[in-house]
């Protein structure tokens, strides 16, 4: 079973060409993945974000989010998303136009209390997250906070002290698949000098922001490995593509 702690990263504000999204929390579904959680019925990816603020807005970019981070097999989110694939085309993309004609997976494997996926959040990134929609379904949630007691909170699953601490208990356990940090900034930039951080899932939106958190400088440790077709899709003109970071090694 796949241990790895991989860092959905974001940086808001930055020029354009190293503008990225924050992979902002988001809930869809109603599945108990875990013992101890709490299902939430369901609710529309618009209705979360009107609740959580962000300075841009993207139906793919959320579907995105809540599928690689629900998903157990990665591999599916690759295929679906061609990430896969070296597409070079001048041809701008709807997501949905783009699955329906280079093909895809259509029903992704879904996750089971047997195999499943960890988010880890900072006390903030949680808090932001309205009540209703915690914990974030189908997925483990665990909570990084050096004053709140271990255990649960305020429907969270799992709290830490420290984000090693979560990384060791989350690779020991035989059920989690993958390991996706999801905020905030502080937390980030833990996880990018983790040497468990395998890579770094990243949109880029070709368009500036005002904003006030950002991402730590990449440096030259990671580099692209796959992207969604070329040169972008696009959203209410908004022009945007996923892309994947790997960490080289050592």
């Amino acid at each position: 079973l796949a241990e790895r702690l991989t860092t959905a990263a974001a940086n808001m504000g930055q020029p354009v060409d190293e503008l990225v999204r924050n992979t902002i929390q988001r809930s869809v579904g109603s599945a108990e993945v875990a013992t101890g959680a709490t299902a939430l019925p369901e609710h529309s990816d618009a209705e979360i974000l009107a609740k959580v603020a962000q300075p841009w807005k993207l139906k793919a970019d959320m579907r995105y989010f809540r599928e690689l981070t629900t998903c157990p097999d990665q591999g599916s989110i690759a295929a679906r998303y061609h990430m896969d694939r070296a597409i070079k085309e001048k041809r701008i993309y709807t997501l949905e136009t783009l699955i329906a004609q280079l093909g895809g997976i259509k029903d992704l494997p879904k996750p089971t209390p047997g195999s499943h996926n960890a988010v880890i959040m900072g006390r903030k990134t949680w808090d932001s997250l309205p009540e209703r929609f915690r914990p974030l379904p189908d997925r483990l949630n665990c909570i990084l906070s050096r004053s709140l007691p271990t255990g649960v909170f305020h429907g969270s699953h799992h709290i830490y002290p420290q984000l090693n601490d979560a990384v060791i208990a989350l690779t020991q356990d035989p059920t989690i698949q993958n390991i996706y940090i999801i905020g905030g900034g502080e937390i980030y930039a833990q996880a990018l000098q983790h040497p468990g951080c395998e890579g770094i899932f990243i949109t880029d939106i070709d368009a500036e922001f005002p904003c006030d958190t950002f991402l730590p400088s990449l440096n030259e440790q990671f580099q692209e490995t796959s992207t969604s077709p070329s040169p972008y899709l696009e959203e209410e003109g908004l022009r945007f593509r996923f892309r994947y970071l790997e960490r080289k090694d050592p």
